[in-house]
């Protein structure tokens, strides 16, 4: 378990380091989660960051088997030439990030 914060840039730019997640007691997908709090927003938003290599995975995992393959690609990073992962946060719009609902 682990916790960390990130503040963004002028251009909405974050960055963190962590080290990569794994599976609990070997079961279920490997992710970030991920909590955006931001001037505006009423309540905080809740989402995660999936691992790319486990795509084969990805539909028989309850949160991204849920979705549309178009929306699922909303919460996974890509991998970088130099090994990082980039995932991008979008509050709205055709990539809105998939946020999670925690009533």
């Amino acid at each position: 378990t682990g916790f960390g914060r990130a503040a963004t840039d002028g251009a909405g730019d974050y960055q963190f380091t962590t080290v990569e997640p794994g599976r609990i007691d070997g079961v279920g997908l490997p992710f970030i989660a991920v909590v955006v709090f931001s001037r505006g927003l009423l309540d905080k938003l809740h989402s995660r960051i999936y691992l790319p290599e486990h795509s084969a995975e990805f539909e028989s995992d309850a949160v991204l088997g849920s979705l549309a393959p178009e929306r699922r690609a909303t919460m996974v990073a890509s991998r970088e030439p130099d090994g990082s992962l980039l995932f991008n946060v979008h509050l709205q719009g055709d990539e809105e990030t998939v946020f999670l609902d925690f009533d």
